[in-house]
Protein backbone atom coordinates (compact mmCIF):
# COMPACT_ATOMS: atom_id res chain seq x y z
CA UNK A 1 0.00 0.00 0.00
CA UNK A 2 1.63 3.81 -1.36
CA UNK A 3 -0.27 6.58 0.75
CA UNK A 4 -0.41 9.94 -1.11
CA UNK A 5 -1.19 12.92 0.87
CA UNK A 6 -1.92 16.55 -0.99
CA UNK A 7 -4.20 15.70 -3.52
CA UNK A 8 -7.73 16.86 -3.18
CA UNK A 9 -10.10 14.66 -5.62
CA UNK A 10 -13.87 15.23 -6.61
CA UNK A 11 -13.73 12.77 -9.37
CA UNK A 12 -11.67 10.31 -11.18
CA UNK A 13 -11.03 9.56 -15.11
CA UNK A 14 -8.57 7.51 -17.17
CA UNK A 15 -7.97 8.97 -20.57
CA UNK A 16 -5.62 7.52 -22.71
CA UNK A 17 -4.04 4.79 -20.37
CA UNK A 18 -3.20 8.15 -18.13
CA UNK A 19 -5.20 8.82 -14.23
CA UNK A 20 -6.47 12.43 -14.34
CA UNK A 21 -8.78 13.96 -11.48
CA UNK A 22 -10.84 17.28 -10.56
CA UNK A 23 -9.30 19.00 -8.02
CA UNK A 24 -11.81 19.51 -5.28
CA UNK A 25 -10.85 23.42 -4.61
CA UNK A 26 -11.01 24.79 -8.19
CA UNK A 27 -11.71 22.15 -10.41
CA UNK A 28 -8.83 22.11 -12.31
CA UNK A 29 -7.87 18.64 -14.31
CA UNK A 30 -4.71 17.32 -13.15
CA UNK A 31 -2.86 14.10 -14.76
CA UNK A 32 -1.37 11.54 -11.37
CA UNK A 33 2.13 10.42 -11.53
CA UNK A 34 3.93 12.85 -14.12
CA UNK A 35 6.26 13.94 -11.48
CA UNK A 36 6.73 12.89 -7.85
CA UNK A 37 5.00 15.84 -6.71
CA UNK A 38 0.90 15.65 -5.73
CA UNK A 39 -1.62 18.82 -6.44
CA UNK A 40 -1.20 22.49 -5.92
CA UNK A 41 -0.85 25.65 -3.55
CA UNK A 42 -4.30 27.25 -2.58
CA UNK A 43 -4.60 30.53 -2.24
CA UNK A 44 -4.87 33.41 -4.38
CA UNK A 45 -1.72 33.22 -5.90
CA UNK A 46 -1.59 29.38 -7.26
CA UNK A 47 1.07 28.00 -8.72
CA UNK A 48 1.21 26.21 -12.25
CA UNK A 49 3.46 23.87 -11.05
CA UNK A 50 2.50 20.79 -8.71
CA UNK A 51 4.12 21.80 -5.16
CA UNK A 52 3.53 19.26 -2.67
CA UNK A 53 5.99 16.36 -2.58
CA UNK A 54 4.35 12.84 -2.81
CA UNK A 55 5.94 10.68 0.40
CA UNK A 56 6.42 7.09 -0.01
CA UNK A 57 5.09 5.20 2.34
CA UNK A 58 5.43 1.58 2.25
CA UNK A 59 2.89 -0.92 4.13
CA UNK A 60 3.80 -4.66 3.73
CA UNK A 61 0.83 -7.16 4.39
CA UNK A 62 1.01 -9.30 8.02
CA UNK A 63 3.43 -11.91 7.76
CA UNK A 64 2.70 -14.82 9.79
CA UNK A 65 5.35 -17.39 7.99
CA UNK A 66 2.31 -19.56 7.28
CA UNK A 67 1.87 -20.59 10.91
CA UNK A 68 -0.14 -18.11 12.81
CA UNK A 69 -0.40 -19.74 16.17
CA UNK A 70 3.31 -20.63 16.70
CA UNK A 71 5.36 -17.89 18.19
CA UNK A 72 8.50 -16.64 15.59
CA UNK A 73 12.06 -15.54 16.47
CA UNK A 74 13.35 -12.91 14.02
CA UNK A 75 16.84 -12.68 13.18
CA UNK A 76 17.24 -9.91 10.41
CA UNK A 77 15.29 -8.14 7.89
CA UNK A 78 16.99 -7.11 4.40
CA UNK A 79 15.95 -4.68 2.19
CA UNK A 80 17.35 -3.97 -1.38
CA UNK A 81 16.25 -0.31 -3.42
CA UNK A 82 17.35 0.77 -6.94
CA UNK A 83 19.72 3.55 -6.36
CA UNK A 84 18.30 6.64 -6.87
CA UNK A 85 20.19 9.25 -5.44
CA UNK A 86 21.41 10.61 -1.95
CA UNK A 87 18.49 9.90 -0.24
CA UNK A 88 17.33 7.78 3.06
CA UNK A 89 14.80 5.74 3.56
CA UNK A 90 13.40 4.57 7.60
CA UNK A 91 12.92 1.24 7.92
CA UNK A 92 9.98 0.02 10.38
CA UNK A 93 8.60 -2.96 11.93
CA UNK A 94 5.27 -3.48 13.62
CA UNK A 95 5.10 -6.95 15.93
CA UNK A 96 1.54 -8.11 16.63
CA UNK A 97 0.40 -5.22 15.61
CA UNK A 98 1.61 -3.04 19.15
CA UNK A 99 2.89 -0.33 17.06
CA UNK A 100 5.32 0.45 14.26
CA UNK A 101 9.23 0.21 15.97
CA UNK A 102 12.17 2.33 14.04
CA UNK A 103 14.59 -0.64 13.50
CA UNK A 104 16.96 2.14 11.03
CA UNK A 105 17.66 3.63 7.85
CA UNK A 106 19.19 3.44 4.71
CA UNK A 107 21.25 5.61 2.12
CA UNK A 108 19.75 5.16 -1.43
CA UNK A 109 22.54 5.88 -3.11
CA UNK A 110 23.94 2.69 -3.79
CA UNK A 111 27.50 2.78 -5.68
CA UNK A 112 26.05 5.14 -8.44
CA UNK A 113 28.07 9.01 -9.24
CA UNK A 114 26.25 11.31 -7.56
CA UNK A 115 26.86 15.01 -8.93
CA UNK A 116 28.60 17.26 -8.69
CA UNK A 117 31.22 15.07 -9.63
CA UNK A 118 35.34 15.96 -10.39
CA UNK A 119 36.82 14.98 -13.51
CA UNK A 120 38.52 12.20 -14.33
CA UNK A 121 36.14 9.86 -12.51
CA UNK A 122 35.29 5.83 -13.01
CA UNK A 123 32.24 4.81 -14.35
CA UNK A 124 31.22 1.80 -12.25
CA UNK A 125 27.60 -0.38 -12.15
CA UNK A 126 24.93 1.42 -9.99
CA UNK A 127 24.72 -1.58 -7.77
CA UNK A 128 21.95 -1.77 -5.00
CA UNK A 129 21.60 -0.09 -2.22
CA UNK A 130 20.88 -3.23 0.95
CA UNK A 131 21.35 -3.22 4.31
CA UNK A 132 20.32 -5.70 6.78
CA UNK A 133 18.51 -4.84 10.31
CA UNK A 134 19.23 -7.21 13.16
CA UNK A 135 15.58 -7.72 14.81
CA UNK A 136 16.93 -10.27 17.59
CA UNK A 137 16.28 -7.89 20.18
CA UNK A 138 12.67 -7.02 19.45
CA UNK A 139 11.81 -10.72 21.12
CA UNK A 140 9.09 -13.03 19.81
CA UNK A 141 5.96 -12.42 18.13
CA UNK A 142 3.21 -14.00 15.92
CA UNK A 143 3.14 -12.10 13.23
CA UNK A 144 5.33 -8.97 11.52
CA UNK A 145 4.45 -5.90 9.07
CA UNK A 146 7.33 -4.06 7.63
CA UNK A 147 6.87 -0.63 6.67
CA UNK A 148 9.47 2.08 4.61
CA UNK A 149 9.05 5.69 4.59
CA UNK A 150 10.91 8.43 2.15
CA UNK A 151 9.99 11.40 2.77
CA UNK A 152 11.32 14.23 0.55
CA UNK A 153 10.42 16.77 -2.86
CA UNK A 154 11.25 15.38 -5.79
CA UNK A 155 13.07 12.28 -4.38
CA UNK A 156 12.78 8.49 -5.82
CA UNK A 157 12.35 5.29 -4.01
CA UNK A 158 12.43 2.19 -5.87
CA UNK A 159 12.15 -0.64 -3.19
CA UNK A 160 13.13 -4.00 -5.09
CA UNK A 161 12.52 -6.28 -2.08
CA UNK A 162 11.85 -6.81 2.03
CA UNK A 163 13.14 -10.07 3.28
CA UNK A 164 12.59 -11.46 6.88
CA UNK A 165 15.11 -14.36 8.03
CA UNK A 166 13.91 -16.15 11.48
CA UNK A 167 12.60 -19.43 12.71
CA UNK A 168 9.35 -20.60 13.88
CA UNK A 169 9.39 -21.27 17.54
CA UNK A 170 7.50 -24.64 18.73
CA UNK A 171 3.88 -24.39 20.00
CA UNK A 172 3.54 -23.74 23.50
CA UNK A 173 0.36 -23.43 25.82
CA UNK A 174 -0.22 -20.07 26.82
Amino acid sequence: MVLIEGWYPVAWKVFDNRLFYIDAYDGRVVECFVAQFADFNKGPEVNTEPTQPINFTYISRIHDFDNPENYKEADALEVEFDPTGDYTATIFINLDNNGWQNVGSINLAGNSLTLPITLPSQLRNSGVSRQTFHLSQYGEFKKIQIMVQQQGKDQDCILQRATIFGRIKPWRRE
